[in-house]
């Protein structure tokens, strides 16, 4: 018997990094939604529409806020 699991965040191999564009950290852990948004614009006005787009794209895969705030640490830097 077969079961497929979904990983916590996708591969760390298969996301750009883009450490020129920094993206100030909210205070309170819990607005990973405005962080989200934060860093898919930023990624859209300073790298292009292609970055942002894979960003969305890896965004939807991760299963936990966790998840979340990994990839975007694994993305861009925060300040």
């Amino acid at each position: 018997m077969s079961s497929t699991t979904k990983t916590t965040a996708p591969a760390e191999a298969d996301l750009p990094t883009y450490p020129q564009v920094s993206v100030q950290a909210p205070r309170d852990p819990g607005q990973a939604r405005r962080l989200v948004g934060q860093v898919g614009a930023a990624l859209r006005r300073q790298v292009g529409d292609h970055a942002a787009d894979q960003f969305w794209t890896a965004v939807e895969q991760c299963v936990s806020p966790q998840a979340v705030l990994s990839l975007v640490a694994g993305t861009v830097t925060l300040r």
